[in-house]
């Protein structure tokens, strides 16, 4: 049904022979099918743990089995290469839900939204369905911010073996980088320029069009990388488009891409006491 779409569930039964399909039949009657979707289920309603008109239960409680079984299958049984990278997506769903949620970026607009650890080729590692409440395994990181438990909740079985995660700049930050360099793991991504404990010098760099600085930490034990870099072209109002970056892993070197644009000149500088290293790659 996920390949042959039609109009309402009937019609995958109908003999018709504008709507035929004759596999649906073959593989079960209408009616048995039915009658095992209505009754389908995947957790034990008796289980004195699970208080159903307890307000802050797991409100993925009735397919909690399912979708850690699920989750349990894609962290073993793909074997993942050194790049892995931690993203959000939306599942589309216009039904109600309390959780449902709108964001306009996205394709399908409303949906569930599901933060996700991916392959450099998509394939999925890990996810966290946003419910709120019950949304972790455990309560071991709830001090921890959202944007930073998210991803070491995810990463959690890939720890310890040199991946390098590349996120966006809702999760990067120099302390979920000092935590992930402790176990053995790199990060690499854009970055908000207020994050704390972001270098604060590099905020004052001047930069001409496609031009970027470089700024390193001085402790060894906790190498860092922060960038800058100015884009080629200015937003609307000449305002001017600038990307901050933050790297555990690369050194600060430009390179020709193979594209149109030139190669940017860059300049390296020496920063207060935070961690990285790094290689990057800016084009306009």
């Amino acid at each position: 049904m996920g390949i042959v779409h039609k109009p309402n569930l009937n019609m995958y039964w109908s003999t018709d022979d504008l709507y035929w399909t004759p596999i649906f039949s073959k593989t079960m009657s209408r009616d048995r099918f039915k009658v095992i979707l209505k009754f389908l289920h995947f957790n034990n309603n008796n289980d004195p743990n699970l208080i159903l008109n307890d307000p802050n239960r797991d409100r993925l409680h009735k397919v909690r089995p399912f979708v850690n079984m699920i989750r349990e299958r894609c962290r073993k049984v793909y074997s993942p290469g050194q790049h892995l990278s931690v993203d959000e997506s939306l599942v589309l769903f216009k039904d109600r839900l309390h959780f449902c949620q709108y964001i306009k970026t996205k394709r399908a607009r409303f949906g569930i939204k599901v933060y996700e650890l991916t392959t450099a080729d998509g394939i999925t590692l890990d996810f966290l369905a946003y419910c709120g409440t019950g949304m972790y395994d455990d309560d071991k990181n709830s001090t921890m911010p959202l944007s930073q438990r998210i991803p070491i909740e995810l990463m959690g079985p890939f720890l310890n073996k040199g991946h390098i995660v590349f996120t966006d700049n809702y999760y990067t930050s120099p302390s979920l980088a000092s935590y992930l360099l402790s176990k053995k793991t790199y990060i690499c991504g854009t970055i908000c320029a207020n994050r704390k404990h972001y270098s604060k010098e590099i905020l004052n760099d001047q930069l001409a069009k496609g031009t970027a600085v470089f700024y390193k930490t001085r402790n060894e034990d906790n190498k860092m990388l922060a960038c800058k870099y100015r884009a080629t072209k200015d937003k609307s109002g000449n305002k001017q488009k600038v990307v901050y970056m933050l790297s555990t892993y690369h050194n600060p070197v430009m390179v020709e891409t193979g594209k149109s644009d030139k190669m940017v000149t860059y300049s390296n500088h020496q920063w207060s006491s935070h961690t990285m290293c790094i290689w990057v790659v800016l084009t306009g």
